[in-house]
Protein backbone atom coordinates (compact mmCIF):
# COMPACT_ATOMS: atom_id res chain seq x y z
CA UNK A 1 0.00 0.00 0.00
CA UNK A 2 1.32 3.43 -0.76
CA UNK A 3 1.89 6.07 1.89
CA UNK A 4 -1.34 7.99 2.62
CA UNK A 5 -1.46 11.26 0.73
CA UNK A 6 -1.49 13.46 3.83
CA UNK A 7 -0.33 17.04 3.78
CA UNK A 8 0.09 17.51 0.02
CA UNK A 9 -0.06 21.19 -1.00
CA UNK A 10 -3.49 22.39 -1.99
CA UNK A 11 -2.59 23.04 -5.61
CA UNK A 12 -5.45 23.12 -8.04
CA UNK A 13 -5.93 24.76 -11.40
CA UNK A 14 -9.64 25.06 -11.59
CA UNK A 15 -12.86 23.74 -10.17
CA UNK A 16 -15.88 24.45 -12.29
CA UNK A 17 -19.49 23.44 -12.54
CA UNK A 18 -20.12 23.27 -16.26
CA UNK A 19 -23.56 23.27 -17.83
CA UNK A 20 -23.34 20.91 -20.77
CA UNK A 21 -26.90 21.14 -22.04
CA UNK A 22 -30.16 22.54 -20.85
CA UNK A 23 -33.30 22.59 -22.96
CA UNK A 24 -36.86 23.34 -21.91
CA UNK A 25 -40.09 23.31 -23.86
CA UNK A 26 -42.77 25.83 -22.86
CA UNK A 27 -44.37 24.83 -19.52
CA UNK A 28 -42.30 21.59 -19.53
CA UNK A 29 -39.30 20.86 -17.35
CA UNK A 30 -36.71 18.85 -19.26
CA UNK A 31 -33.78 17.03 -17.66
CA UNK A 32 -30.46 18.88 -17.84
CA UNK A 33 -27.12 17.13 -18.01
CA UNK A 34 -24.57 18.80 -15.71
CA UNK A 35 -20.87 18.17 -15.42
CA UNK A 36 -18.45 18.82 -12.57
CA UNK A 37 -14.83 19.14 -13.68
CA UNK A 38 -11.94 19.19 -11.22
CA UNK A 39 -8.36 19.44 -12.41
CA UNK A 40 -5.40 19.52 -10.01
CA UNK A 41 -1.66 19.14 -10.45
CA UNK A 42 -2.02 15.37 -10.07
CA UNK A 43 -5.63 14.46 -10.91
CA UNK A 44 -8.30 14.99 -13.53
CA UNK A 45 -11.82 14.18 -12.36
CA UNK A 46 -15.21 14.71 -13.96
CA UNK A 47 -18.75 13.78 -12.97
CA UNK A 48 -21.84 13.99 -15.15
CA UNK A 49 -25.32 13.85 -13.59
CA UNK A 50 -28.96 14.58 -14.33
CA UNK A 51 -30.13 17.53 -12.23
CA UNK A 52 -33.72 16.26 -12.32
CA UNK A 53 -32.64 13.12 -10.46
CA UNK A 54 -30.21 14.71 -8.02
CA UNK A 55 -29.64 18.38 -7.28
CA UNK A 56 -26.39 20.29 -7.71
CA UNK A 57 -26.29 20.98 -3.95
CA UNK A 58 -26.60 17.26 -3.17
CA UNK A 59 -23.88 16.40 -5.69
CA UNK A 60 -21.50 18.96 -4.19
CA UNK A 61 -21.83 17.33 -0.76
CA UNK A 62 -21.83 13.73 -1.90
CA UNK A 63 -18.82 13.97 -4.20
CA UNK A 64 -16.56 14.43 -1.18
CA UNK A 65 -17.38 10.80 -0.37
CA UNK A 66 -16.25 9.48 -3.74
CA UNK A 67 -13.09 7.35 -3.73
CA UNK A 68 -11.97 9.32 -6.79
CA UNK A 69 -12.50 12.86 -5.48
CA UNK A 70 -9.01 14.47 -5.47
CA UNK A 71 -7.69 15.00 -1.93
CA UNK A 72 -5.81 18.16 -3.02
CA UNK A 73 -9.06 20.08 -3.53
CA UNK A 74 -10.28 22.10 -0.52
CA UNK A 75 -13.19 20.42 1.22
CA UNK A 76 -14.82 20.30 4.66
CA UNK A 77 -12.85 17.14 5.38
CA UNK A 78 -9.14 16.41 5.84
CA UNK A 79 -9.00 13.78 3.10
CA UNK A 80 -6.28 11.20 2.68
CA UNK A 81 -5.89 8.30 0.33
CA UNK A 82 -3.66 5.87 -1.42
CA UNK A 83 -3.69 2.93 -3.77
CA UNK A 84 -3.29 -0.80 -3.43
CA UNK A 85 -2.68 -3.33 -6.18
CA UNK A 86 -5.00 -6.33 -6.34
CA UNK A 87 -3.66 -8.60 -9.05
CA UNK A 88 -3.39 -6.47 -12.18
CA UNK A 89 -5.88 -3.90 -10.86
CA UNK A 90 -4.96 -0.73 -8.95
CA UNK A 91 -7.63 0.17 -6.39
CA UNK A 92 -7.97 3.68 -4.98
CA UNK A 93 -8.48 4.02 -1.25
CA UNK A 94 -10.00 6.91 0.66
CA UNK A 95 -10.19 8.08 4.26
CA UNK A 96 -11.32 11.13 6.22
CA UNK A 97 -8.69 11.74 8.89
CA UNK A 98 -8.24 13.93 11.93
CA UNK A 99 -6.32 17.17 11.39
CA UNK A 100 -2.81 16.73 12.87
CA UNK A 101 -2.15 18.59 16.11
CA UNK A 102 0.83 20.31 14.49
CA UNK A 103 -1.02 21.87 11.56
CA UNK A 104 -0.69 25.60 12.14
CA UNK A 105 -3.77 27.80 12.08
CA UNK A 106 -3.73 31.56 11.44
CA UNK A 107 -2.46 33.38 14.51
CA UNK A 108 -0.45 30.42 15.79
CA UNK A 109 2.87 30.86 14.00
CA UNK A 110 4.68 29.72 17.16
CA UNK A 111 3.54 26.16 16.55
CA UNK A 112 5.90 25.97 13.57
CA UNK A 113 8.76 25.82 16.09
CA UNK A 114 7.19 22.65 17.55
CA UNK A 115 7.78 23.62 21.14
CA UNK A 116 5.22 22.43 23.66
CA UNK A 117 4.14 25.91 24.71
CA UNK A 118 0.63 27.15 25.61
CA UNK A 119 0.37 28.49 22.04
CA UNK A 120 1.13 25.03 20.65
CA UNK A 121 -1.60 23.45 22.75
CA UNK A 122 -4.09 26.20 21.91
CA UNK A 123 -3.46 25.56 18.20
CA UNK A 124 -3.69 21.80 18.72
CA UNK A 125 -7.02 22.19 20.55
CA UNK A 126 -8.37 24.23 17.65
CA UNK A 127 -7.50 21.37 15.29
CA UNK A 128 -9.24 18.87 17.55
CA UNK A 129 -12.31 21.11 17.63
CA UNK A 130 -12.32 21.40 13.83
CA UNK A 131 -12.13 17.63 13.50
CA UNK A 132 -15.03 17.20 15.90
CA UNK A 133 -17.12 19.57 13.78
CA UNK A 134 -16.36 17.62 10.60
CA UNK A 135 -17.24 14.37 12.39
CA UNK A 136 -20.55 15.90 13.45
CA UNK A 137 -21.15 17.05 9.87
CA UNK A 138 -20.47 13.59 8.47
CA UNK A 139 -22.83 12.03 11.03
CA UNK A 140 -25.62 14.46 10.17
CA UNK A 141 -25.38 14.51 6.35
CA UNK A 142 -28.68 13.69 4.63
CA UNK A 143 -27.50 10.88 2.37
CA UNK A 144 -29.28 8.32 0.18
CA UNK A 145 -29.71 4.97 1.90
CA UNK A 146 -27.27 3.35 -0.53
CA UNK A 147 -24.45 5.48 0.88
CA UNK A 148 -24.85 4.47 4.52
CA UNK A 149 -22.02 1.88 4.28
CA UNK A 150 -19.77 4.62 2.87
CA UNK A 151 -20.70 6.99 5.67
CA UNK A 152 -20.09 4.30 8.30
CA UNK A 153 -16.66 3.49 6.86
CA UNK A 154 -15.54 7.13 6.70
CA UNK A 155 -16.95 7.91 10.16
CA UNK A 156 -15.03 4.98 11.64
CA UNK A 157 -11.67 6.11 10.28
CA UNK A 158 -12.27 9.75 11.19
CA UNK A 159 -13.32 8.82 14.72
CA UNK A 160 -10.32 6.52 15.20
CA UNK A 161 -7.78 9.05 13.97
CA UNK A 162 -9.37 11.74 16.11
CA UNK A 163 -9.01 9.45 19.12
CA UNK A 164 -5.35 9.06 18.25
CA UNK A 165 -4.80 12.81 18.04
CA UNK A 166 -6.62 13.35 21.34
CA UNK A 167 -4.43 10.70 22.95
CA UNK A 168 -1.32 12.40 21.55
CA UNK A 169 -2.55 15.74 22.90
CA UNK A 170 -3.05 14.30 26.38
CA UNK A 171 0.33 12.54 26.29
CA UNK A 172 2.17 15.70 25.24
CA UNK A 173 0.51 17.61 28.09
CA UNK A 174 0.90 15.06 30.87
CA UNK A 175 3.68 12.71 29.75
CA UNK A 176 1.44 9.75 30.61
CA UNK A 177 1.41 7.08 27.90
CA UNK A 178 -1.29 4.69 29.08
CA UNK A 179 -3.91 6.23 26.77
CA UNK A 180 -1.59 5.69 23.79
CA UNK A 181 -1.23 2.05 24.78
CA UNK A 182 -5.00 1.66 25.04
CA UNK A 183 -5.54 3.20 21.58
CA UNK A 184 -2.81 1.06 20.03
CA UNK A 185 -4.22 -2.14 21.50
CA UNK A 186 -7.75 -1.23 20.42
CA UNK A 187 -6.81 -0.46 16.82
CA UNK A 188 -4.01 -2.96 16.33
CA UNK A 189 -5.45 -5.88 18.31
CA UNK A 190 -2.31 -6.24 20.44
CA UNK A 191 -1.90 -9.51 22.31
CA UNK A 192 0.68 -8.44 24.89
CA UNK A 193 -0.40 -5.15 26.39
CA UNK A 194 2.11 -5.40 29.23
CA UNK A 195 5.13 -5.54 26.93
CA UNK A 196 3.85 -2.59 24.91
CA UNK A 197 3.33 -0.58 28.09
CA UNK A 198 6.86 -1.48 29.16
CA UNK A 199 8.30 -0.32 25.84
CA UNK A 200 6.62 3.05 26.35
CA UNK A 201 8.75 3.59 29.44
CA UNK A 202 11.72 4.29 27.15
CA UNK A 203 10.28 7.41 25.54
CA UNK A 204 13.01 9.81 24.34
CA UNK A 205 13.18 13.47 25.31
CA UNK A 206 11.58 14.65 22.06
CA UNK A 207 8.06 13.59 22.92
CA UNK A 208 6.49 15.31 19.92
CA UNK A 209 8.60 13.46 17.36
CA UNK A 210 8.16 10.19 19.25
CA UNK A 211 4.37 10.67 19.24
CA UNK A 212 4.47 11.16 15.46
CA UNK A 213 6.36 7.90 15.05
CA UNK A 214 3.76 6.21 17.26
CA UNK A 215 0.97 7.72 15.15
CA UNK A 216 2.46 6.47 11.87
CA UNK A 217 3.01 3.00 13.31
CA UNK A 218 -0.61 2.75 14.46
CA UNK A 219 -1.91 4.09 11.13
CA UNK A 220 0.08 1.40 9.30
CA UNK A 221 -1.48 -1.17 11.58
CA UNK A 222 -4.97 0.26 10.97
CA UNK A 223 -4.46 -0.10 7.24
CA UNK A 224 -3.49 -3.75 7.67
CA UNK A 225 -6.86 -4.36 9.37
CA UNK A 226 -8.82 -2.06 7.07
CA UNK A 227 -11.89 -3.70 5.55
CA UNK A 228 -11.59 -1.37 2.55
CA UNK A 229 -13.70 1.44 1.19
CA UNK A 230 -17.17 0.01 0.37
CA UNK A 231 -16.83 0.48 -3.38
CA UNK A 232 -19.84 -1.72 -4.15
CA UNK A 233 -22.09 0.64 -2.19
CA UNK A 234 -20.65 3.64 -4.02
CA UNK A 235 -21.05 2.02 -7.41
CA UNK A 236 -24.64 1.04 -6.57
CA UNK A 237 -25.41 4.65 -5.65
CA UNK A 238 -23.98 6.24 -8.80
CA UNK A 239 -25.67 3.63 -10.98
CA UNK A 240 -29.07 4.18 -9.37
CA UNK A 241 -28.83 7.95 -9.88
CA UNK A 242 -27.34 7.77 -13.38
CA UNK A 243 -24.09 9.43 -12.32
CA UNK A 244 -20.97 8.92 -14.44
CA UNK A 245 -17.46 9.45 -13.05
CA UNK A 246 -14.20 9.76 -14.96
CA UNK A 247 -10.86 9.84 -13.21
CA UNK A 248 -7.29 9.79 -14.45
CA UNK A 249 -3.96 10.61 -12.90
CA UNK A 250 -2.18 13.47 -14.64
CA UNK A 251 1.29 12.83 -15.98
CA UNK A 252 4.24 15.22 -15.75
CA UNK A 253 3.61 18.61 -17.40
Amino acid sequence: MTTPLIGRALLFRHLCWVLLACTAAPSTLVAASQTVTIETETDFYTVTYDDQRISAAEVREILYLSPYYPPDVPSPYFMTGGTVKEGQKVVRLKWFASIPLEQCNPGYTECAHEQLTPAFFANAQENLDKTQRTLNKLHSENLPEALEPVRAYLVKYLHETMSMEQARFNFLKTGKSEELVNIQCELCHCKDRASILQSFERIPQDKLEWSRIWHNRVVDCMHEHDTGYPIDAWNSFIKSFGIHETYRARGPA
